[in-house]
């Protein structure tokens, strides 16, 4: 009996082990993600890049105003730090088996990524999306605004 309690015991630890390695590489697919969303969006006035968000267990509801409000992109890499800092302390907050999103509710975020500005051709969510694919973690685009 007390060799089936040993193994009862590291089955579950073992378990544990499993589910935190998840958590870990969720985490970092999510951090890679966003730092490369945050890299590749074309910036004029900080809006889209700052609402690069991250939910934990929910997707983000709401769009939120630029980081550093800026002209012809002058503010890209405030409002880049600023959107990969606030999603990295939100990410502490990710559990096993708790989903997260990564959202984007710029009014303009859907054409941007169809290729409307000369900063880039397009087409960069789609290749975060396979920076998930890649490290083997489900993402589900919930919602890409037009």
């Amino acid at each position: 009996m007390a060799n089936l309690l040993a193994l009862a015991k590291r089955m579950e630890t073992a378990a544990a082990e499993v589910n935190e390695f998840g958590n870990k590489l969720k985490v970092e697919a999510a951090t890679e993600m966003l730092e490369y969303l945050t890299e590749q969006t074309p910036v004029d006035t900080s809006e889209a890049i700052s609402n690069w968000q991250i939910g934990i267990g929910r997707p983000v509801m709401s769009e939120i105003e630029p980081y550093a409000k800026g002209k012809k992109g002058s503010t890209k890499s405030v409002s880049r730090a600023a959107a990969i800092h606030v999603g990295k302390e939100k990410l502490l907050g990710a559990k096993p088996g708790v989903a997260v999103y990564l959202s984007n509710l710029a009014g303009h975020i859907g054409f941007l990524n169809r290729g409307s500005s000369k900063q880039h051709p397009g087409g960069f969510v789609d290749a975060a999306m396979l920076i998930a694919k890649r490290r083997n973690v489900k993402v589900t685009l919930i919602r890409l605004r037009k």
